[in-house]
């Protein structure tokens, strides 16, 4: 079982930080998750040489059983989340303000204090970091719960087909995201809001009733395994 993350390099004018190449030099590793952390601190270490840097890096969702990509393939899932796109209805120029607004919704509706909010060019990315997660046969209770706080997020800009993807790859704050063309290479993804407790999918029953309709009831009877 292993949670896989991927990172790229590319070359830059040191001067200008502008690409020089925009073929990218990329890697994919599958890693135990308890070894994750050091090898994003090795990254971390070696992000800068002379003439390249570290273009991203972004870790699997989800723990995987075999090496390839697919729902058939994972293992477990334990973190929720949504990307927030900014758009009129959502938009700050001062992330703090930002930040103090997600948390003010998720206190509105009764949703669990985020573990993570990154600022990302274009939106924010909110985790929730489970205790115990879903086995890969669990992904659709997985996705239930994804599409209710979709909900509960969607006025505010929520991306619905990124939050639906069990394989997504998110990004490590300190890192840049290179799926935004022009995203100047001295910037970064960052956090702007982080704690540490532990959530329990129990906590998400609540917000669960308090959309779902009658005919879907049966799904909150097998919510937490």
């Amino acid at each position: 079982v292993s949670v896989v993350y991927h990172a790229s390099w590319c070359e830059y004018d040191r001067e200008t930080y502008e690409e020089k190449d925009f073929e990218e030099d990329e890697h994919e590793w599958h890693e135990a998750a308890s070894e994750l952390p050091a090898r994003i601190e090795y990254l971390r270490e070696n992000a800068e040489g002379s003439g390249y840097t570290l273009s991203d890096c972004r870790i699997s969702l989800a723990e995987y059983k075999e090496p390839e990509l697919t729902e058939q393939n994972i293992s477990r899932i334990k973190t929720f989340f949504l990307f927030i796109r900014e758009n009129e209805n959502f938009y700050y120029s001062i992330t703090e303000e930002a930040r103090e607004a997600l948390l003010e919704h998720c206190r509105q509706y009764g949703i669990p204090t985020p573990n993570e909010i990154q600022y990302t060019p274009k939106g924010y990315y909110i985790k929730w970091n489970l205790e115990r997660g879903y086995s890969g046969s669990e992904v659709p209770l997985w996705r239930f719960i994804q599409k209710t706080l979709h909900d509960y997020f969607a006025k505010l800009g929520s991306d619905l087909a990124v939050c639906l993807d069990a394989t997504a790859m998110l990004y490590v704050s300190g890192f840049r995201n290179s799926d935004y063309v022009g995203f100047d290479l001295s910037e970064r993804v960052i956090t702007i809001y982080n704690n540490d407790v532990g959530i329990t999918i129990v906590c998400f029953i609540t917000i669960c009733k308090g959309i779902v309709s009658a005919g879907n009831s049966i799904w909150l009877d097998t919510i937490a395994p």
